[in-house]
């Protein structure tokens, strides 16, 4: 492992995408109390709270809540209860049952729930693929040119989504799905369905790509966020939770 090494990010792809969004709320192209159905129309309507697929668990659900008839409208959620984990969203969806990616992007825009919004924090990824999808939208860009343009280039960063041929360090043995060393790819399953770019995972970058974006929030924004939404994004927003950022346990 050299300074250089680039590692798969995996779920430290959401504060990236958090970023993102925060600098575009900053050129006021959208704001974070904005409901997502504005930016993406599809994402709207009642919609069933039912359990979800267990992704370490193919076959078996997770319930959130009892059986329950209510529904929730997904024209109201907006992008704070996205980035604090709390739209009611289910943690997971299973891509792989699409056969094309644009199937995929269409499971996700029509994603059921797994609780009331707003009543509590269930951390999810099915979020943060909305909320990519809607930077894409935005800036009228694919997200990988979005996320360049918007946070990696300007930051000097290593940060980079798809396949890495050299210098970055295998993650695992793949055993439930790809059956092989996973290595220089992205290993989150909805991600690599995804073509290894989505707002939740697929990102590799060194550790100093990291540590470089912690500094900016350290730092009350550093002049690449405003002082007030960086101070908005790691306070308290429901729980444990800012706005992409999980807080320190008072525990």
């Amino acid at each position: 492992v050299k300074k250089d090494t680039l590692f798969d990010l995996a779920s430290l792809t959401k504060l990236f995408t958090t970023t993102a969004f925060l600098r575009l709320v900053e050129a006021g192209r959208v704001k974070i109390d904005t409901p997502l159905s504005d930016i993406l129309p599809e994402f709207s309507g009642a919609r069933p709270i039912r359990p979800y697929d267990d992704p370490l668990n193919l076959g078996q659900m997770v319930s959130v809540v009892p059986p329950t008839t209510e529904t929730v409208d997904a024209s109201a959620i907006t992008f704070r209860q996205v980035l604090s984990h709390s739209s009611g969203l289910p943690a997971w969806v299973n891509l792989r049952l699409a056969a094309t990616e644009a199937e995929r992007r269409q499971m996700i825009l029509e994603s059921p729930f797994a609780y009331p919004s707003g009543s509590r924090v269930v951390y999810s990824d099915v979020g943060f693929m909305l909320l990519g999808l809607a930077i894409e939208k935005i800036t009228d860009a694919p997200l990988k040119s979005a996320l360049n343009r918007l946070v990696i280039r300007p930051l000097e960063m290593d940060a980079r989504f798809g396949k890495i041929a050299e210098n970055v360090p295998p993650t695992e043995f793949d055993q439930a799905w790809r059956g092989r060393r996973v290595w220089g790819e992205v290993h989150d399953e909805n991600a690599a369905t995804l073509n290894g770019i989505a707002g939740h995972a697929g990102l590799f970058g060194t550790a100093s790509d990291c540590a470089t974006l912690g500094q900016i929030y350290l730092s009350e924004g550093g002049g690449f966020i405003g002082k007030r939404l960086a101070r908005e994004a790691t306070t308290h927003q429901i729980a444990d939770r800012g706005l992409g950022w999980m807080m320190r346990s008072a525990e």
